[in-house]
């Protein structure tokens, strides 16, 4: 951020929401910054590095600060930190994020905090990773059970069938 005027905008598509373990449990190169602290606080972002030359060229992305809007921000944008660069992996994958937010962050990280229920807080993508040996197939057929003995009361007191999912949206970011 020069003076609080913006110096670039680009909209990015495919940015994610995420906990600070997102890095543990999917493996990206790190360029700048490191998996285990890149996500612990709100406003902060790890980017591509093909965003980061976008925005700062061959300067150091680290510290400094992007402007994203989106509909889970208060005014419809917030500021996040740059606290690492990702090289973009090349191997094909249903998670296509270009860029990384803190879950914890604006209005969305409010209502996680605040959400306990299953029935009210199930609109993210849950992955789980087995312990080498686990029996994913026997997991498997637990889930329907989990399901409808703590999320499905909740679900149908709001109205809701059992349904989760989750959706990405193109979101504006601006060099700060």
């Amino acid at each position: 951020m020069e003076g609080g005027a913006v110096q670039h905008t680009f909209a990015e598509p495919e940015g994610m929401f995420v906990d600070s373990t997102y890095f543990e449990l999917f493996r990206y190169s790190f360029l700048e910054g490191s998996p285990g602290e890149a996500l612990r606080e709100p406003g902060t972002v790890v980017i591509g590095q093909e965003i980061a030359k976008k925005f700062f060229g061959n300067q150091s992305a680290m510290g400094r600060v992007l402007r994203i809007s989106h509909e889970w921000f208060e005014g419809g944008e917030m500021d996040f930190r740059v606290t690492g660069v990702v090289q973009q992996p090349e191997a094909p994958s249903q998670l296509k994020g270009r860029f990384f937010m803190s879950l914890y962050s604006g209005s969305i990280g409010e209502f996680v905090r605040t959400t306990t229920s299953l029935g009210g807080n199930n609109m993210f993508a849950t992955y789980l990773r087995l312990q080498s040996g686990a029996d994913a197939k026997a997991l498997e057929a637990k889930l329907p059970a989990f399901v409808e003995k703590y999320v499905t009361p909740d679900l149908k007191e709001r109205g809701y069938r059992k349904s989760i999912s989750s959706c990405l949206s193109r979101m504006p970011i601006f060099l700060m």
